[in-house]
């Protein structure tokens, strides 16, 4: 259901918009005959989408968008009024109106484009609200994690997190456009070469066959650790990427080879 507020100081058109939207059986209308108690109704409730007249007296249109997006530089808002001034228009969009439509014409067909408008920009908003929260989790966990953190296109890092740096004793900057291969010995102590398995591992990774094994990779400073992978693709705005999680394990293979 799709909450709405509608500012208008004609009474009769409120309750025309408000029947029409009502019927359409996903919205539900909250209605107001002047800016300042409909800015009351935004402290009070929570709406989805604002329409609002231009020309009302105490506080117009523009100056009541200017207020809400003072709070709330995302909801949607429709400035819907018989006023079609260019300059009206300019402001309104300047200001942040996301959409400007004019009264009048044939109310059926009007409303009806009223009420795609509002679905569309409130869809998108949510699609943009969701994307935000995906970003924003998943830089939280991946800056978070306690091992290191490849992000591949290909077989080149595009990105990892800074307990890559910790762990290879380098700056982030330095393993974008690296190869894995970049990070490791020649040869891994089975005696394979590291760029053959690496070519073969991402291979069969890139063809959704997930991998989990054990790699030696270099520090930066020369030394070496063991480590262990698991290597996943993922899909990323219709594109396969590789996800690289990687955790030292030298402590314990010190352990066991003692043991």
């Amino acid at each position: 259901m799709i909450s709405v507020l509608y500012v208008d100081d004609e009474p009769m058109l409120l309750d025309i918009c408000r029947m029409f939207l009502h019927r359409s059986g996903n919205m539900q209308v909250t209605t107001s005959t002047s800016a300042l108690e409909g800015l009351k109704l935004l402290t009070s409730g929570s709406f989805d989408a604002i329409i609002s007249d231009y020309q009302m007296p105490g506080m117009d249109g523009i100056e009541f968008l200017k207020a809400v997006r003072r709070d709330n530089i995302t909801i949607p808002f429709i400035i819907f009024t018989g006023r079609g001034r260019e300059e009206i228009v300019i402001e309104a969009l300047k200001e942040g109106a996301d959409l400007y439509l004019q009264k009048g014409g044939e109310p059926q067909s009007q409303f009806a484009e009223l009420k795609n408008n509002i679905e569309q920009l409130v869809r998108q908003r949510k699609a943009e609200s969701d994307l935000i929260y995906s970003e924003t989790l998943y830089h939280t966990l991946f800056e978070a994690a306690q091992d290191a953190i490849f992000v591949m296109d290909g077989d080149r890092i595009i990105e990892c997190n800074h307990r890559t740096a910790e762990m290879l004793a380098a700056d982030i900057e330095y393993f974008v456009g690296k190869s894995p291969v970049d990070l490791s010995p020649e040869f891994q102590d089975d005696g394979t070469s590291s760029r053959d398995k690496a070519g073969f591992l991402i291979h069969e990774a890139l063809e959704g066959r997930a991998q989990f094994f054990e790699w030696k990779m270099k520090r930066t400073d020369g030394t070496f650790i063991d480590v262990e992978v698991s290597l996943n693709r993922i899909e990323v705005k219709g594109t396969y990427l590789l996800l690289s999680i990687i955790r030292d394990i030298s402590e314990r293979k010190r352990i066991l080879n003692e043991l």
